[in-house]
């Protein structure tokens, strides 16, 4: 019911800092996954209290210095409630699943800085935790020299001697650099407001002001590559890449950048040969160690298939998808209680295989293969797969009032079904840019499906659309039920606004 999904949302909402955004006090772990779940289902109710907090806490971020201000990137969190002290150890796993929310609340509220930390994210992962090969490494870590965060922090001395001393200075008020630190004797750089503000405050030209700070960046950009690195961790591991690819697939959605969806199409053919080569998705690019994969491997890589095909409409990742699927339910499914194991058949035997069911910084595996068999089932019209979702919601639905914070994303499925969620098919020869122009400004859930070429789709649901008069068409449906045909994403999105609101 409504009702559930909302006592949800307010039980969740009881816990958030209000003043300094995230939940709780110290430390702060960021929680990309929760906060999405709320950004979607609040997104069709402008400026509601739970959207407010979200974005809050995503400007504190940001500002933050669990933010790399220079070079771009998130550190796994805050040791204070201020989001200023990282434990400056950067995850994989936390940038992927960061780019995402970013872009999402970016679809909500089209704040410039929020655009510039997906570009400055992405541009980090290319230059930090990429091979040549487009695999993605697992992190870098927090120290170098024996020192934490030594490769991040400058002294003011540092500062006014690579910029001079009168020009440093409007960098110094605006990154907050003073001489007795603040951290350490050192200086974690952060910002109280954006350059916009700063530039305003201080009756500055904001453009002026702007590429001032661009030019500063780079000189200590270029100091502090002259600095020993953190260590870097480069196991490629499947779960991890394929939550990267779906990460640069919601930035594309949102920001139509080339550069991003080939990035994203070269990631994706590297998990696909990898599969291919090895038969298994753990360790790409490396060896297995006789481990085939863990449920996550698979669960995320399924994933990622399905937002590949959303921004390309390329049909062999669903079917990818499909054979991932299949292929978990033969190694990890569980019929007796209705969800998968953690390990497979082939994997060593142990005293109690774990079904990992809780969400926490990374979703839970079980609650990401109901999100894909919601998708599949959707997509490719199957009950089977629908049946199966269904049985695996009715094990964790008692606890959804219960632990929200620690099954969001459980929870995210569970209000994908009671709320009206768009299904889209757009056909025609410009369906690729067409149904980006629509993702770009849907800011909830919804299912995008099309073809340039009509009438070739596997996809039952769009063997009876038709390009009309050989013009791209947008088909706008809810639960099968389908709108009269648009042909422009202004009429698309006026059909979806009246029917979800």
């Amino acid at each position: 019911s409504e009702a559930i999904v909302k006592n949800i949302v307010v039980s969740i909402s009881k816990r958030f800092d209000k003043q300094h955004g995230g939940s709780g006090k110290a430390p702060k772990f960021p929680m990309p996954g929760l906060w999405r779940f709320l950004l979607d289902n609040t997104a069709v109710k402008v400026d509601t209290p739970v959207q407010h907090q979200i974005h809050l806490t995503l400007e504190k971020m940001m500002f933050g210095g669990i933010y790399d201000q220079l070079g771009g990137g998130f550190s796994r969190y805050s040791v204070d409630e201020y989001w200023l002290a990282p434990h400056f150890e950067k995850m994989l796993y936390d940038n992927a699943q960061l780019l995402s929310l970013y872009a999402k609340a970016y679809r909500q509220k089209p704040v410039v800085a929020y655009k510039n930390v997906v570009l400055q994210t992405i541009a980090f992962l290319e230059k930090e935790l990429m091979r040549k090969d487009f695999g993605f490494y697992s992190s870098l870590d927090a120290d170098s020299e024996g020192v934490e965060g030594k490769y991040y922090c400058w002294t003011a001395a540092e500062v006014t001697a690579l910029l001079g001393e009168k020009e440093s200075q409007p960098f110094k008020d605006y990154y907050q650099v003073t001489a007795d630190g603040n951290w350490e004797d050192t200086n974690i750089l952060h910002l109280q407001q954006d350059a916009a503000s700063f530039a305003q405050m201080h009756d500055l030209d904001q453009a002026t002001f702007e590429s001032y700070l661009q030019d500063c960046r780079e000189k200590l950009l270029a100091e502090r590559s002259k600095r020993v690195m953190p260590a870097l961790d480069n196991k490629v591991i499947g779960s991890w890449h394929a939550m990267t690819i779906s990460g640069l697939a919601d930035a594309y959605a949102t920001f139509p950048e080339e550069e991003i969806k080939v990035l994203a199409i070269n990631s994706m053919q590297l998990l696909h040969q990898d599969y291919a080569k090895a038969g298994q998705l753990h360790r790409l690019l490396g060896k297995s160690n006789g481990v085939e994969g863990f449920l996550e491997d698979y669960a995320f890589s399924i994933r990622a298939a399905l937002d590949m095909y959303s921004i390309t409409f390329d049909e062999e990742q669903l079917i990818f998808a499909k054979e991932l699927m299949e292929r978990s339910l033969s190694k990890f499914y569980d019929e007796p209680s209705d969800l998968f194991f953690f390990t497979g058949t082939k994997h060593e035997k142990l005293i109690a295989n774990k079904q990992e069911v809780f969400d926490n910084v990374i979703p839970a595996s079980n609650s990401i293969m109901a999100d894909n068999l919601l998708q599949l089932s959707t997509l490719l019209d199957d009950e089977g797969y629908r049946n199966m979702l269904m049985k695996m919601l009715q094990k964790v639905t008692p606890l959804l009032s219960e632990q929200p914070a620690y099954l969001y994303q459980w929870c995210s499925v569970y209000a994908t079904l009671v709320f009206s969620t768009p299904e889209i098919a757009v056909v025609g020869k410009d369906a690729v840019r067409m149904s980006q122009q629509l993702a770009s400004k849907l800011p909830g859930r919804y299912f995008m499906m099309g073809s340039e070429h009509q009438g070739t789709s596997m996809l039952p649901l769009l063997k009876d659309k038709t390009a009309i008069n050989g013009k791209t068409t947008i088909y706008v449906c809810f639960n099968k039920s389908c709108k009269l045909p648009v042909q422009s994403v202004e009429e698309a999105l006026k059909q979806i606004e009246l029917a979800v609101v």
